[in-house]
């Protein structure tokens, strides 16, 4: 009973301090086994992003991709048609949502580096949508409250893709190749249409990060 109580204050002051903890000999028996289980427990508070899911929670997301994708394709395909409903915020929302259920399905699905990518794809549109915004508000179309809600989400995941580095680095994933696709994509990317902005909802709703809610 004192050893086990021993494994487990050991533990979490290594986690604490956070070093590197010594991985333990398969010898060591029951108490071993204790130490990975204890570890295992604390990257999951430490980094919900790697939780391991089920195939619930998996079908949830699936479902919500599928939403967000068919309306951002449909949003899309209004914006390249000029027509309404297909304006630069519009269709800023739509691919900022679509990005943000891909990223939280790649999460669920252990696939780190794509939700790297999609959330670095929520923070491109975002920062179509903030401009979009700033260009309605000096044109009085919009009030400030909704300038500032779309300012307030782009940071918001600014820092998640910050975040989603700091998980790649400690889960292993080298996100140098994705990252050279994605500078290489941007460059190649047609820029936006300047088109007239008209207000709909301005800032987009949160996507549940996975493990956070």
């Amino acid at each position: 009973m004192i050893r086990s109580t021993l494994v487990r204050l050991a533990g979490l002051l290594i986690a604490m301090a956070g070093v590197p903890p010594v991985q333990p000999s398969l010898a060591a028996g029951p108490e071993a086994a204790e130490t990975r289980s204890i570890e295992a427990r604390l990257r999951d508070l430490e980094y919900p992003e790697l939780r391991r899911r089920s195939a619930q929670e998996i079908a949830v997301y699936k479902t919500l991709v599928d939403a967000t994708e068919k309306t951002y394709q449909h949003v899309a395909e209004l914006h390249g048609q000029g027509a309404r409903g297909g304006g630069t915020v519009e269709f800023a929302q739509a691919g900022h949502r679509a990005a943000l259920a891909k990223a939280g399905l790649a999460w669920a699905e252990g696939r780190v580096a794509d939700a790297y990518v999609h959330t670095r794809r929520a923070v491109e549109f975002a920062d179509q949508l903030v401009l979009a915004v700033e260009k309605a508000w000096e044109a009085g179309v919009i009030t400030l409250d909704l300038l500032s809600d779309a300012q307030v989400g782009r940071a918001e995941i600014s820092l998640r893709l910050i975040r989603a580095e700091k998980v790649a680095k400690m889960a292993g994933v080298d996100l140098t190749p994705v990252k050279r696709r994605e500078d290489q994509r941007r460059k190649q990317a047609k820029p936006a249409p300047d088109d007239e902005v008209l207000p709909p909802s301005v800032a987009p709703p949160p996507v549940p990060i996975p493990g956070r809610g």
